[in-house]
């Protein structure tokens, strides 16, 4: 007889399947070796402490799925960045008992292996509760309660593959085979799991030649499975409590705000029937995320499976989460989080006959919000038709997931929506926030269907009197939908749902095939025909489909004086070949803003304090030789412009409480909190200050990690070579002591000048100044908890140093070009410093000449293991901080980088690069998050 279950964690572990029909409560299911279901009913248990995971930073994480899910990997990517050991149950039992599994079951029987193999994992759990990553292929009853108690305290993620992967990988030769198996062993790993994650295939991309730096480069293959890792990496950061993995937390600014708490965000809405394609498995719609992002904040995914169905379908058991569907979510929600930076909201649109007793519809529609935050999702909505008691029940499993209350009222037709939907005064909409307050949700979300003009200044009012309410304020939501309610929904102050730029009222096809969604399904798509007509008059339509698009509803903003169109400039000796105008001018028309960015040549600080003190300031990129000179006239550095000692980039700062300071010292500048610099950007008056911060690192941090591979993730013992010892060399050095770097050569002509780089680093580092990214408040700064060690190298010649392993991450930070009479410094570094094992990634920082001895160097050391990263990487990379410093919105990524190359100025015989350059822009396969 199987072990008595454990209670369900707080977090839903065991799946739910089934339902009790005397009570109408979802049961928990256990699973036999046939996949047959066992059904228990589940106990609801107390409400946590809202919001917050239940598991300790230290927290063991088991990683469990089928053979061939590529847990192994998974488990060995997150040892290297958790800094954990690794504890592979199979290993262990091979170790014990000297078969190994399969063998031990065909010589014993099945009853023995499953027993042997529940006590094998026991041993395991009670060894390695803390600090280990736990790998676990069996689906036995007895692990599958050890499994579910275990997840209690510990995240137990369920780890799932493509059928093929799987038939690939047990060489089962028959597809339908592997996908029986899959449907089977979802429905054991759910049963005793808590976190759900699809492990998407990976193949090498198409590069072309590599023998120069103008055709399309291929990565090494080391670089396969950098996705994955970002991917995984991602995923368990939303899992495991903050801090839980070193040098993790994201370098951009508006990293720091959380999106609900941002002034005019948008989430754009695509429904999972656009991802789908008739009743294939491995059917899709094509939809390229990248581009469908621009101008979001979020990306909201409607799950659209229920909202067509009636209680008599419900009755008939239609409307159930099967397996095969579960699976289809969680692939889609793993492509969307792959693709993008943005935070995804998992919204079920709920059927009708949530609220009545043992309700079908409520069961089904509760399985559908349980997967999602079994996908640790972002957001996830939560209908308020339903009854306190399951709500909080719900609530009580959210983990880090923010829970959305969600109160919609539905409408037959145009004509009767005055008289079917209640109006904005109507106490029901009060007493449905008022319940979002006293049961703990993190943000509420009002809709409803206008039905004349004046319904959207009644949306207006209906926020602004919930705010002024007593008891903890819940960030709110609440606008009106269809053509009528565009207004609302412009002026609607966080996270409005738009749609993708271009498709809004077209209806959403359900039977374009193309083929197996991998990530190729994700890049050559016009992202067409993504939205069911929000405005048609036949049936009965969900009121949350979007009639704007983000690019239109910014727009609105400056068109109603909200906000002013500002200027933005470059600053520097010489910035007429800058590429800065090119790719910002067109991040800001794709977005809809009306900014404007111009290139100003000067030598003069005093030309630049003109303009910077203009009413109609809006920001400026900082080139040489201003970054230090710049910080006499700048009121508040952030903490790693302060830590670099250089600015790249000033900001004006309108806050009205805001003092200038008297003094032009570094280290008399203030700080201001990232919330009150960008809640008056966008806006035209007098700057009261100037803020300087540095993004040169955020790029140069972002290459190294879309460089590194993953045999190359940053260890104790990694090592970097910084050449040059200027300004940028500055930047080249904290982004490495950012990414956890311990060890860091400089190598530089003068060695006056790189012994000052080093000491001004060590100062900082031993007076407790250096910052390290950190997303636990109260700040998103805490001290360096590491002792770095310098080596400055002063020639060539000079042997490596013995207590340094060999380099893995290069930059150059020195002129490659000619400069007066100066020719250009044609750098090579000595063959021996290429030598790493498993190569490494080369940075050279200038743009102006691209075809570098340095790089051509490195390149010719592909086949090793290294990559090579250019001026035309880290621009880009740069600059989406500086767009969102400027905008305050996330930058258009992809759009940015492609300027850069369009924008790219024609080779010594006047011929444009751009299609040679395009090949590189499909192959950059890492975003820095």
């Amino acid at each position: 007889m199987p072990p008595t279950p454990s209670p369900p964690t707080s977090r839903g572990t065991p799946s739910s399947h089934g339902r009790d029909s005397t009570h109408g409560t979802p049961t928990r299911d256990w699973i036999n070796e046939n996949g047959k279901r066992v059904q228990r009913p589940s106990s609801s248990g107390a409400p946590v402490e809202r919001g917050v995971a239940a598991f300790d930073p230290d927290a063991s994480v088991v990683i469990a799925g089928l053979r061939g899910a590529g847990k192994s990997t998974l488990a060995i990517i997150a040892s290297t960045a958790m800094k954990r050991r690794i504890a592979d149950a199979e290993k262990a039992f091979q170790q014990a008992t000297g078969f190994s599994s399969s063998t031990y079951k065909k010589l014993y029987g099945v009853q023995e292996c499953d027993q042997r193999q529940a006590e094998t994992l026991s041993e395991i759990l009670t060894h390695y509760s803390c600090g280990a990553v736990i790998v676990c292929s069996w689906m036995g009853r007895g692990v599958q309660a050890l499994l579910q108690k275990f997840s209690l305290r510990h995240p137990v993620i369920y780890v799932i593959r493509d059928a093929e992967a799987i038939c690939h990988h047990l060489k089962l030769g028959d597809l339908s085979k592997a996908k029986k198996l899959l449907s089977v062993g979802s429905l054991a790993f759910r049963s005793c799991t808590n976190y759900e994650f699809f492990n998407l295939s990976e193949t090498p991309t198409d590069g072309g030649a590599t023998d120069g730096v103008l055709t399309g480069r291929c990565p090494a293959p080391y670089l396969t499975l950098k996705r994955a890792e970002r991917h995984f990496l991602k995923f368990l950061s939303l899992v495991m409590p903050s801090g839980s993995i070193p040098f993790i937390e994201s370098a951009f600014p508006l990293a720091s705000i959380p999106t609900e708490k941002r002034s005019f965000t948008y989430a754009v809405s695509v429904r999972l029937s656009s991802f789908m394609a008739g009743d294939d498995d491995d059917a899709s719609i094509d939809l390229d995320i990248e581009e469908l992002e621009t101008g979001a904040d979020a990306i909201e995914l409607v799950i659209d499976d229920l909202d067509h169905l009636n209680s008599q379908d419900f009755d008939k058991g239609e409307g159930r989460l099967e397996p095969e569907r579960a699976i289809r979510i969680t692939r889609t929600i793993g492509l969307i989080r792959r693709s993008t930076v943005v935070p995804i909201i998992y919204h079920v649109v709920a059927p009708g006959g949530l609220s009545g007793p043992d309700s079908a519809a409520r069961h089904c529609y509760l399985e559908y919000v349980e997967h999602g935050l079994r996908l640790s999702s972002e957001y996830v909505t939560l209908d308020l038709s339903l009854p306190d008691q399951q709500l909080s029940t719900v609530l009580a499993s959210r983990g880090r997931s923010k829970v959305v209350g969600h109160c919609s009222w539905r409408s037959g037709g145009d004509e009767d929506i005055g008289t079917r939907v209640p109006g904005w005064s109507d106490p029901k909409w009060t007493q449905n926030y008022r319940r979002v307050q006293s049961l703990g949700f993190d943000l509420g979300r009002f809709l409803r269907p206008a039905a004349e003009i004046g319904d959207n200044s009644q949306a207006q009012q209906f926020r602004v009197a919930m705010a002024s309410l007593d008891g903890p304020p819940v960030p709110l939501i609440a606008y009106n939908t269809r053509r009528l309610g565009r207004q609302s929904a412009c002026f609607n102050p966080i996270l409005t749902s738009v749609a993708p730029e271009g498709r809004t009222g077209t209806k959403t096809p359900r039977g374009r095939r193309s083929g197996r969604v991998l990530e190729s399904d994700l890049r050559s798509s016009t992202t067409d025909d993504v939205l069911r007509d929000p405005t048609s008059s036949g049936g009965d339509v969900e009121p949350s489909d979007p009639c704007i698009t983000a690019f239109q509803a910014t727009k609105a903003l400056y068109s109603s004086f909200h906000f002013d169109p500002l200027e933005l400039y470059v600053f520097g000796a010489n910035v007429g070949y800058s590429l800065s105008p090119a790719m910002h001018n067109a991040a800001l028309r794709a977005c809809g803003v009306p900014h404007r960015y111009r290139p100003v040549s000067t030598d003069s600080l005093a030309q630049i304090k003109g303009l910077v003190f203009s009413p109609d300031f809006g920001g400026a990129s900082v080139g040489l030789p201003f970054k230090v000179e710049i910080i006499s006239i700048v009121d508040a550095l952030s903490a790693h412009a302060r830590a670099i000692g250089a600015v790249n980039t000033l900001i004006p700062i309108r806050h009205r409480g805001w003092c200038r300071g008297s003094s032009s010292r570094m280290d008399d500048a203030q700080t201001i909190d990232p919330e009150t610099l960008f809640a008056d950007a966008n806006r035209h008056g007098r700057p009261s200050g100037l803020y300087g911060e540095n993004t040169d690192w955020i790029g140069i941090r972002a290459c190294i990690r879309r460089g590194l591979s993953p045999a190359n993730a940053v260890r104790p013992s990694s090592c970097g070579l910084v050449i040059g010892a200027g300004g940028m060399a500055r930047a080249a050095v904290y982004a490495m002591l950012q990414l956890g770097l311990r060890d860091i050569a400089i190598f530089n002509r003068t060695r006056a000048h790189a012994q000052e780089l080093v000491e001004h680093f060590m100062g900082i580092i031993s007076g407790g100044g250096l910052p390290v990214l950190n997303a636990a408040p109260p700040s998103t700064v805490k001290p360096l908890a590491m002792s770095p060690r310098f080596h400055i190298i002063d020639a060539p010649s000079d042997p490596w140093p013995e207590s340094f392993r060999l380099p893995t991450i290069i930059i150059s930070c020195i002129p490659t070009h000619a400069i007066g009479d100066a020719p250009p410094p044609n750098f090579t570094v000595p063959e021996d410093w290429l030598g790493s094992p498993t190569g490494g990634v080369v940075v050279e920082l200038a743009y102006k000449t691209l075809n570098t001895p340095l790089l051509d160097q490195a390149r010719r050391q592909t086949p090793r293991g290294w990559v090579t990263m250019d001026g035309l990487d880290l621009l880009p990379e740069q600059g989406f901080a500086q767009f969102e410093l400027f905008t305050g919105r996330r930058a258009p990524r992809r759009l940015m980088r492609r300027e850069v190359f369009r924008a790219y100025p024609p080779d010594e015989q006047g011929q444009y690069n751009l299609e040679q350059l395009q090949p590189r822009l499909r192959n950059i396969v890492e975003q820095e998050p």
